[in-house]
């Protein structure tokens, strides 16, 4: 298998066939899991990529997730991107990764929401749910619901005219829409809505409802919010089984020490909290995740902003979230945990960003990004033309098709918005933690009686607590020595072969020169001392670590 193409999305079905190829093509580094399958029956493929000469449940793991919404497909390409990149670098030998592939595991799904992804492809739904209900379900009761009205496969948009429409036509391009003002009157004006019908129509009210959908990114177990409260949660917490297939997974791998999930689009990289104000960070992790989402900046120029703080919208407090991926990972598990929002189309065309999720942009905005769409994405906005409705008589179908326009990138620029994004989910995965056994030393105190030593190590970045919320969770297992014997019987352990050291810091606890007053500074490293009967010549080691961390291994000889 060559290089596996990135000018276009991938499907579930593409999916399958490029983990064929990796499969074959990588048999030394590369293995694929079923963890779950979806409402139609589809499976959640996870591959797991590392030097499969090791054991990879004794090595830290990197989580990376993509496409949990339908239409947020340039995840997939991202993640995709990333475990070609680790796997052909490692196959030619590049010594960095070929290092890394030694300590650690990734664990990547690029694609959680098999169901979902596959209709936003087929048809451009404004669709983020997942496979529990169809597109036609999702506004069951009386009022408008999306469908493609003239036939042509996808869903566009409907111009309506309409006296107390807030739309009005651009005297700078015609094709484009724009806001009234608030005080104008006399003109020719519209309303906006994707295709669609009214279902029970009653011969004037266009009644829209909040729709029924799955949100997959408000089904996990932390802060759950009822659907009554916050749209798109899920009926109860895990009900979803993409939901319950990450749960499980996180839950049977404790070795998981990072996490990055991939949607779009805004163009940034959240950190927690989705639902808490900064200050309630405990100590330490704000400067964590401030270093760790520095490297993402430099790698891809996006801003590391707070979920809560600059991503909600003001006064938007009906859609502070609840049950989301990092509540649960960091909140719970006490795992860093990034959400990476693809792509900006208005930075992309030179426009003012404004707020990340708020409009309306202005009209000179919007005419930035129609140019650049006019040259870069050719079924990105469509002329508008003029069809009879079976229901309001004659309205125009055209506009935006949101899926290929703002959503995601055009197809040329999918590997140039990958590439970036790999490397720093590479860089987050190089900053694990890393415990090592550096010495080991014996001293014969006795006939036939030694005293071993072993230092122990952390020579990674992260602590091997990750953060002091997994400390406060209990979430994160201390760091652990053992003694064995080599050469099988023969070495009576006077006083037990396991020590627990606690955790070690690592670099990221020493970001500034000691102060009295400053963070307070962990140690790296720690010494176990165990008394032994064992006669001269036989062979012990010690295996420290912790899940977390990995395990490290070193012997000696007794003299």
């Amino acid at each position: 298998m060559m290089k596996p193409k990135f000018d276009e999305f991938f499907s579930p079905d593409r999916l399958s066939l490029v983990i064929d190829g990796f499969a074959a093509q990588y048999p030394d580094y590369f293995k694929v899991h079923e963890i779950g399958y979806t409402h139609q029956n589809r499976p959640i493929y996870l591959l797991e990529i590392t030097d499969l000469s090791t054991d990879s449940n004794k090595k830290p793991a990197f989580y990376i997730d993509a496409a949990t919404h339908a239409d947020e497909v340039t995840g997939s390409s991202v993640a995709v991107y990333t475990a070609w990149s680790l796997l052909d670098q490692a196959k030619n030998g590049v010594e960095s990764i070929v290092n890394l592939l030694k300590r650690v595991t990734f664990h990547i799904v690029p694609i959680l929401n098999p169901d979902g992804v596959e209709v936003a492809l087929k048809c451009g739904y404004r669709w983020i749910s997942n496979g529990r209900y169809a597109p036609e379900q999702s506004q069951p009761g009386p009022g408008f619901y999306q469908a493609d009205v003239d036939g042509d496969g996808w869903i566009y948009e409907m111009r309506i005219p309409d006296p107390n429409g807030e739309y009005k036509i651009s005297q700078c391009d015609n094709r484009l829409m724009v806001h009234r003002a608030p005080d104008e009157e006399g003109g020719q004006y519209y309303r906006i809505l994707p295709e669609g019908f009214i279902r029970d129509w009653d011969g004037a009210s266009i009644d829209i409802h909040k729709p029924v959908e799955i949100n997959l990114n408000r089904g996990y177990p932390f802060s759950w919010t009822p659907p009554r409260l916050q749209l798109g949660a899920s009926p109860y917490p895990v009900s979803e089984p993409e939901n319950r297939a990450v749960v499980e997974w996180f839950s049977s791998h404790s070795n998981i020490a990072g996490a990055m999930s991939y949607h779009t689009n805004g163009g940034v990289i959240l950190r927690p909290f989705s639902a808490h104000p900064d200050s309630a960070f405990p100590s330490g992790d704000m400067n964590l995740y401030k270093a760790l989402g520095a490297m993402g900046t430099e790698e891809t120029g996006y801003p590391l902003i707070s979920t809560f703080e600059d991503f909600t919208p003001v006064g938007s407090l009906d859609v502070v979230r609840g049950g989301t991926l990092s509540d649960f990972t960091y909140e719970e598990l006490g795992i860093p945990t990034f959400c990476t929002e693809l792509w900006n189309v208005y930075r992309e065309a030179g426009a003012e960003v404004g707020h990340y999720l708020t409009g309306p942009k202005s009209e000179e905005t919007m005419l930035k990004v129609l140019q650049w769409v006019d040259e870069n994405v050719p079924d990105g906005f469509r002329t508008w033309r003029s069809i009879k409705h079976p229901q309001l008589g004659q309205v125009d179908i055209g506009g935006w098709n949101r899926l290929l326009a703002t959503r995601n990138p055009p197809g040329k620029l999918i590997e140039k918005e990958a590439e970036p994004h790999a490397r720093f989910a590479i860089r987050l995965a190089s900053t694990l933690p890393k415990v090592n056994v550096v010495a080991v030393k014996a001293e014969c105190v006795s006939t036939g009686i030694y005293k071993v030593q072993a230092i122990v190590e952390n020579n990674g970045y992260m602590a091997t607590n990750l953060t002091r919320m997994g400390i406060d969770n209990e979430a994160s297992l201390p760091v652990t020595a053992v003694l064995k014997s080599v050469s099988g019987d023969g070495v009576d352990m006077l006083d037990g072969a396991i020590r627990e050291l606690g955790h070690l810091s690592g670099r990221a606890d020493r970001r500034a020169m000691y102060h009295p007053h400053g963070d307070k500074w962990g140690t790296p490293r720690r010494s176990a001392v165990w008394v032994i009967k064992a006669e001269k010549g036989t062979g012990v080691s010690v295996e420290a670590g912790c899940p977390r961390a990995g395990y490290h291994e070193a012997s000696i000889t007794l003299e």
